[in-house]
Order: C-alpha cells, then structure tokens, then sequence
C-alpha cells in the first residue's frame, strides 16, 4: 500500500500541475493593466518598480517601466486589483479598488512626488473608466448581475447565455438561427469559457452553445465584444461571448442551490376542470453545490496566497407527462362529406394515457 504522506504528497502534485496548466493556457478572457509613471513635471521615470496585487489573492505582479515611463501587465484574471509604483527619490503611489474585466484594458497612470519611501499617495480609483486602448464595444455582465438576474427554467437548465440576450447590439428572433451579435448572421457568435471555445462544429446550433456554457453559479461574470475585439477571435461573426469561471480566494466559499418546479404546487386548467381532467405531471428539479477557497492539507501544503481550487455541480432532473386529454378521429362517413347529426357510426374515443420520462 501506498503511504498516507506520499499519497498526499501525489495529489498535490496534480493540483499543482493542474493548476499551472490551467493558468498557461486559459488567456483570451485575461485582462490587462498598463500605464505610464511620471513625475510632477511631467517627466517620465523609467525604471520605476510597479506592482500589482489581486485583492483576493494577494498574488503579486512586479515589473518595471521603460525608458519611456511606461508598463504593461498583461495574464491578468478577472477581479479587483491595488497598483503600487515606486522608486528611490519619490513618495510611492497607491491606486486602489482598480477593477479589471474579462479581456479588459484598463489603464493606471502615475505623477510621483519627490519626498521619503515611508510616505504613501493613495488614490481610489474611479467607478467609471473610460477605455482608451481599444476601439471595441463591451458589455460586461457583473457576478452580482448573473447572481440576481431572473432566468426562467422551462424544461431546461439555467444557462448564463440567456444574460446574453439582455446586452445592446444582440438580436434574438427565435429559433437555433436567430441570435446574433454585432449585426453578425444568426449563430455565427463565438463564444469561450476561461480562454477555451464551447461552440461546436454544429452550425446554427445556438442551444448547443447554451448546453455546452458552465452553470450559472459557476460564472463570476462574461463579456459580449462588438466591433472591433481581438484577431484571436477571427472565427467569430459579429461579436463574441467571453464567459469567466469563479475562481478560489483565501477565504474558504460556497453555496448550495435547488429550483423547484412540481405539479403539486400548480392549479388545473379551467378548461381541465370543466372536463374532469387531472393536471398534467411536471416534476423538474435543477440543484447544485459550489465550493472554493485556498489549497490546504495540514501539515503537508499550505496555498494561502499561492494555490487556489473551485469545484461546481449541477444536476437537472425532469419528468413530464403527456396532457390528459380525449381526442376523436373522423368517422368513414366523414371522409365522404356526410357530417350530418347522427352518424350510423359512432367515433371511437381515445384517451391518451401518462407517460413519465427522465
């Protein structure tokens, strides 16, 4: 048998492989920071060390600025950010609360003062920033918009590519083919999950796109780029759907769900009533757990602020019977255009009988 310490030993070293792996590859929806440290003159300042740190992970990235003053950051997942700069000479400088989206470009300029390390500038950056650095048209649906938006469950597991129908420059006219992007044709979107593509080679397949897109529990948010977006995304028509994953933080998370939808908490139809028919049988439940946080097994690994996992599930069940209803079929009488009262024949009668499926 194996030993305990070398099992666990073995399975941190897939997480940690799993990890890297995830992180080389999954970069189309990262964002990027750049900017450009000056001092008060207006001079720029090369060499000036700038470091950014994710807020809930306390993941640092350090670079330094060229000989004309600027720096770029790019591999950066989505989330809050601090942006610290500094050099020997100046007052360091803070921006905090800098808030990157998926395949964002989001700018963070410096004017140094001439003063001791020891004392610090903060800024608060602001709520609104204007994007300078693309010509592209996002819209970016926020966690708390696909937390709290309502999504209707018909026979069919939520999806957040519904949200997508909410954005400006979305058509949406009904059937397989009838939603497009940007003034694109109908289901030549593109559409990704972390970096890599969830459309299929089925054309005009929109719900194929829906079924194959992560849980909505499992979503911290996504983007719908119009016009203009990166060549990485040539194969897409019109515009694309880049979708995030929740990541794990420090701090241990997670939740449990259950949508329910049952016969039993539904009223007959009057029409069903008049007839003495029973309700029809709808049984649907769409469940789930999520959990996150920091990899930790004691005595043998610590991640705080180094290693992180998320874990998603969703099930659906759905069971629905036929309509109970009784249904005639013409008499030979009929066929020869004698509809006249009191047939020689009586019609037969069937009534369709409840079938359950899962």
């Amino acid at each position: 048998m194996i030993p305990c310490r070398v099992a666990l030993k073995v399975a941190l070293v897939f997480l940690l492989a799993s990890f890297v792996s995830g992180h080389l590859t999954a970069q189309s929806e990262r964002g990027t920071i750049s900017g450009t440290v000056r001092d008060v003159s207006g001079a720029v300042v090369p060499q000036a060390r700038v470091t950014i740190t994710n807020t809930a992970t306390n993941q640092p990235s350090e670079v330094r600025t060229n000989d004309s003053g600027d720096f770029t950051v790019v591999d950066l997942r989505v989330g809050n950010y601090t942006v610290r700069a500094d050099k020997e000479g100046f007052r360091p400088a803070e921006i905090t609360g800098l808030t990157v989206d998926a395949s964002a470009s989001v700018r963070a300029d410096f004017n140094l003062q001439v003063g001791q390390s020891q004392q610090v500038v903060e800024v608060q950056a602001a709520v609104v920033q204007l994007n300078s650095e693309d010509s592209k048209t996002t819209v970016t649906i926020s966690q708390k918009l696909v937390d709290t938006l309502p999504l209707v469950v018909g026979g069919a597991v939520r999806s957040p590519f519904d949200l997508a129908a909410l954005t400006p420059e979305s058509k949406n006219v009904g059937g397989d083919a009838g939603f497009s992007l940007g003034g694109g044709q109908g289901a030549s979107y593109g559409a990704t999950l972390d970096g890599v593509s969830v459309t299929t080679s089925r054309a005009l397949q929109k719900s194929w796109v829906a079924s194959n897109a992560p849980s909505v529990e499992a979503i911290t948010q996504f983007t719908v780029d119009t016009n203009g977006f990166k060549a990485e995304y040539g194969h897409a028509g019109g515009g694309v759907m880049t979708f995030v994953a929740k990541s794990g933080t420090n701090q241990f998370h997670g939740s449990a769900y259950e949508f329910l939808r049952n016969n039993a908490f539904d009223a007959n139809d009057w029409f069903s009533n008049k007839l003495g028919r029973s309700r029809q049988i709808y049984k649907q439940n769409d469940f789930g757990a999520t959990v996150g946080g920091p990899v930790w097994i004691p005595k043998v690994y610590n991640g705080h602020n180094k290693t992180f996992f998320f874990f998603s599930y969703e099930g659906f069940r759905n069971r629905n019977g036929a309509t109970n209803a009784t249904a005639t079929v013409p008499t030979p009488e009929m066929y020869n255009g004698d509809f006249t009262t009191g047939s020689r024949r009586r019609e037969p009668r069937f009534r369709s009988t409840i079938r359950r499926h899962k």
